[in-house]
């Protein structure tokens, strides 16, 4: 939008137009139909980033005075045609590559939640069959006689901490969580 305001004020100024007959315009939309209606009465707008591009700038003169050409020399407006198609295809390569590029940024977007969604899965299923491995065990140690799991009281008072036989001495893996250093010092 700042680049369209900068070249309508070009314009403005070459055409010598009364900026307070007009109000300012505010959208995209309206730069944008007031730089077409300055093309249109024959006013050549250049781009600042192609100052440094001779070439460039060639082709952008060239375009504004091809209409012109064309009509004293039937060769030359033959190409008018041709510079459309090669415009159009410029244009038609640029929003591909957005295209592709946004698509590629949405497919690692979709791999990333993906690896975190099975990571989570696997997790929620490895809690569950420790779980499971645990009462099994509690289940075969209480078929054989025993009992009682908490003979000295250790659990009953860790019950809502999540504290239990199966849970603490069955699977190893909750060592740090049911044998923390206020345990140890009890």
């Amino acid at each position: 939008v700042a680049k369209l305001r900068d070249a309508l004020r070009h314009v403005e100024r070459e055409l010598g137009s009364n900026r307070q007959a007009e109000l300012p315009a505010l959208e995209k939309q309206e730069l944008v139909e007031r730089l077409l209606r300055a093309s249109e009465r024959g006013v050549l707008i250049e781009d600042d980033e192609e100052s440094t591009d001779a070439l460039a700038k060639l082709a952008r003169r060239m375009t504004h005075q091809l209409p012109q050409l064309g009509r004293r020399w039937q060769h030359v407006g033959r190409l008018a045609p041709i510079c459309a198609l090669r415009a159009a295809g410029l244009v038609l390569r640029m929003q591909l590559q957005q295209m592709n590029e946004s698509a590629t940024q949405q497919q690692e977007n979709l791999m990333t939640e993906s690896q975190q969604h099975a990571e989570g899965m696997r997790a929620q299923q490895e809690e569950s069959w420790r779980g499971a491995l645990a009462e099994i065990h509690a289940g075969a140690l209480q078929q054989l006689g025993f009992v009682d799991m908490d003979p000295g009281g250790c659990f009953a008072a860790g019950v809502a901490a999540g504290r239990s036989f199966a849970r603490c001495c069955s699977v190893g893996d909750y060592a740090k969580h049911c044998w923390s250093q206020q345990m140890q010092e009890q």
